[in-house]
Order: structure tokens, then sequence, then C-alpha cells
């Protein structure tokens, strides 16, 4: 009798310390979070997706590449939407309409050649791409800084071509 009246104190001195309802109601969670994790159907909360999907997704517009061409740079947009044409617009104004598989942009002859103290940022020409019909989705805006190979050779490297910075808003 006296080893269960023994154990009747140590259980009451356990309840009534002050970290007795938080480590219950903890040790209650734990028991439910093992209970769900072992009784469920093991792929129940997954869905079958691949490192595409996940990593790239499509419901926005984004940019895979970009080919150069002399003066014309056709940028590679993945999108799950196909605008018909997109229009191809500089300093608010539209400059040409273009296919909505292939669209191109021709940027100005104006090549950065390190001469004249003139600066890169004064080379940038902007570009936004509007996916038609309107309302489809969002502009695509470009900068691009074409650099003269010129400047290269002049500084003792060499690079094949002239050279363009492409930089987009996607």
């Amino acid at each position: 009798m006296s080893a269960l009246f023994h154990i009747y104190l140590i259980m009451s001195e356990i309840i009534q310390h002050p970290a007795f309802i938080p480590a219950l109601v903890f040790a209650l969670f734990v028991l439910a979070n093992l209970y769900v994790f072992f009784t469920r159907e093991w792929e129940a909360n997954h869905r079958a997706v691949d490192y595409a999907q996940i990593n790239c997704p499509s419901d926005t517009p984004s940019l895979q590449s970009c080919r150069i061409s002399g003066q014309q740079i056709y940028p590679k947009i993945v999108w799950d939407k196909k605008p018909s044409h997109w229009q191809v617009i500089q300093n608010g104004e539209v400059i040409q309409t273009v296919p909505g598989n292939s669209p191109a942009i021709t940027i100005a002859d104006d090549y950065f050649t390190g001469r004249d103290g003139r600066k890169l940022d004064e080379f940038e020409q902007h570009f936004l791409l509007r996916p038609l019909p309107a309302g489809i989705g969002c502009d695509v805006g470009f900068t691009f800084r074409p650099i003269s190979r010129q400047m290269y050779l002049d500084s003792g490297m060499s690079f094949p071509k002239d050279l363009i910075g492409v930089k987009s808003t996607i």
C-alpha cells in the first residue's frame, strides 16, 4: 500500500508542475502527427510533377534564350498562352508588329565604342513586347546594350563579333 501511495505522491507532484500542461499538449500533438503519418496513403498528398513544372512555371512568360543575328534579336519566350502577334514598342510608340510564334526586335545601329567620353548607359535601347490580343498578358520589357567589337580589339582582346548585353523584365 505504501508503494501505491508513493506513486500517487509522485504523480501529484508531476501534475502540479507548471510545465505539465504544455508538455501534455506537445505529446498529444506528436502522437496525433505520428498517427496521421503512419496511417495515410503514402502518395496521397503528392501530385506527380517533373523538374520543369516546379522550376520553370509556364503560366507567366519566361525568357528561355535570345538569338542574335546582325541587328535582329530573337527572344525565345516560353509561356502557356500563345499570342497571335507581339507589338514592339520603343519610346511609347509601336514600331512594328511581329508574329506571335517568333518575336523579333530590331536594334538601332548605335554601338558603344568606348570613345568620345560617352558612357555605356547612353547606348541602352529599351523595348517592350506587348502580346496581342490585348489583355492576354503583361508587357515584356527588354534593355539592350550593344558593344562594338572594335572596343575589345583596341584593348588587346579578341571577340569574333559585336556583343549585345540583354536584360529583360521576365
